[in-house]
């Protein structure tokens, strides 16, 4: 299967960003399609066409014309942006999935890659997560992703080939920062306020670099044979929450006070990735030490930062989104 042309929804996001920039260098062409909310981070490209656009109500049939393969990022992440008002979140994460994902089916896509989460495990039990587990998703953010794994499924076939990733938590430097997820956040409070607040501290976190992430949307793109629905876990390691905060501390080097707070978010859960790195023969070990290094270093050139703003911070910004 040759795939050339890519469609990224929420190609202006966290990870859909530098997603297109890597995509662009392998000698891929680029639909970049999202709502911008976050602002455009992307630099001009011969190969970058830049749509912007709500999946609710976009021409997909236009936006689908001469594309390969699908990679759908775009979705209200996370349980408390989702929470805020449950329905948009739905029409966005549901209906809009839907949607696309009929028009792909009769635009002939070859190939749709979605971005599902690991937090549809839940809390669970069992040492080792594996997707060979079924899924029992306790937020309504989670439930959201197994109904469209579960649609997926059910309409792929040799002519529209499904392959689901289950990402942990997602870390490290990307043109369109966020600094509501658990590594980044830490850092940040470490760097600017010298205070970090860890609610629990024992519960696991599984975690995974940006790059490795990146780099494991690629080989999807690139994997020649049907996947036929294939699910895959993606994280490097399992982290307590604790040690994180502990190892943002270390590599800071300086005076950070770390307060334990009640438990907030009960999950705690080993991901297996074993299945990725079997199929696609790679490692997706990572350095938490490294990527938390980057981020201090890109605090140091931006001293001035309010880190708490809205543009960091999804559910602020989504607040404002959602009332206007």
């Amino acid at each position: 299967m040759n795939l050339r042309r890519i469609l990224i929804t929420g190609a202006g996001g966290y990870v859909g960003t530098p997603l297109v920039s890597k995509l662009l260098t392998r000698g891929f062409e680029i639909v970049a399609f999202d709502t911008f909310w976050y602002g455009c981070h992307h630099q001009p490209h011969k190969n970058l066409t830049l749509v912007k656009g709500d999946l609710r109500s976009f021409d997909l049939k236009k936006l689908l014309i001469n594309i390969d393969a699908v990679v759908h990022l775009a979705c209200i992440s996370n349980d408390p942006s989702y929470e805020l008002d449950p329905a948009f979140s739905e029409s966005v994460n549901v209906a809009a999935s839907i949607r696309l994902i009929e028009q792909c089916k009769k635009s002939k896509i070859k190939r749709f890659v979605f971005a599902s989460s690991s937090s549809v495990y839940g809390v669970r039990d069992e040492e080792q997560i594996t997707e060979n587990l079924l899924p029992e998703p306790i937020t309504i953010y989670s439930k959201s992703k197994i109904v469209i794994e579960d649609y997926l499924l059910k309409n792929a076939s040799k002519d529209f080939d499904v392959v689901i990733l289950r990402p942990a938590t997602v870390y490290g430097l990307s043109p369109r920062l966020r600094l509501d997820v658990v590594c980044n956040l830490l850092s940040a409070q470490a760097f600017y306020d010298r205070l970090i607040t860890v609610h629990g501290g024992e519960q696991l976190r599984p975690q995974i670099h940006i790059e490795k992430m990146i780099s494991a949307y690629e080989a999807c793109l690139i994997e020649k044979t049907n996947f036929s629905g294939a699910i895959f876990n993606i994280s490097e390691e399992n982290y307590s929450v604790k040690k994180i905060a502990e190892q943002v501390r270390a590599v800071l080097n300086k005076e950070v006070e770390i307060s334990y707070l009640p438990i907030l978010d009960k999950r705690s859960y080993k991901i297996n990735s074993l299945k990725y790195s079997e199929f696609f023969k790679t490692d997706l070990t990572s350095n938490l030490e490294n990527g938390i290094r980057e981020l201090m270093q890109h605090f140091a050139e931006h001293p001035d930062k309010v880190w708490t703003d809205q543009e960091y911070h999804n559910v602020k910004k989504l607040k404002n989104i959602c009332n206007e």
